[in-house]
Formats: C-alpha cells, sequence, structure tokens
C-alpha cells in the first residue's frame, strides 16, 4: 500500500493534480482515493486465489525436476 501510494503522490505531484486526503478507519489519513483503498486488497484477494488454484502450474510447468 506504502508504495502505490508513494507512486501516486509522485504521479499527482507531476501532474499537478490536488491531492484530497482520506481519512480510514477514524485515525490513518491516505492520499489514495477511497475507491482504489477497497478495491486493492479486493484485487489482493482475486489474485492470491487465482496464484493458488491456477497460477502456481503456470509458474512450476516449465522446471526441470531434478533428482
Amino acid at each position: 500500500h506504502g508504495i502505490i501510494e508513494m507512486i501516486y503522490l509522485n504521479w499527482a505531484e507531476k501532474n499537478n493534480i490536488l491531492i484530497k486526503w482520506t481519512v480510514v478507519w477514524s485515525d490513518k489519513v491516505c492520499a489514495l482515493p477511497l475507491w482504489l483503498i477497497w478495491l486493492l486488497p479486493v484485487l489482493g484477494a482475486i489474485f492470491g486465489l487465482w496464484l493458488g488454484f491456477w497460477g502456481w502450474k503456470k509458474v512450476y510447468r516449465n522446471k526441470p525436476h531434478e533428482g
């Protein structure tokens, strides 16, 4: 999350975009838009499920077995 926020802040600064700070969990402040704050964990869960069920086959399929 921190790296994505830093990339977003650098991009916004280069493009002269005003940052609207979002309060999360009543005491944390984040520069990312609220929709992106909620979308990142959802995408992480989807990617994790994909990797757990199908992605690992693509990663390990072409590796030769030692033995």
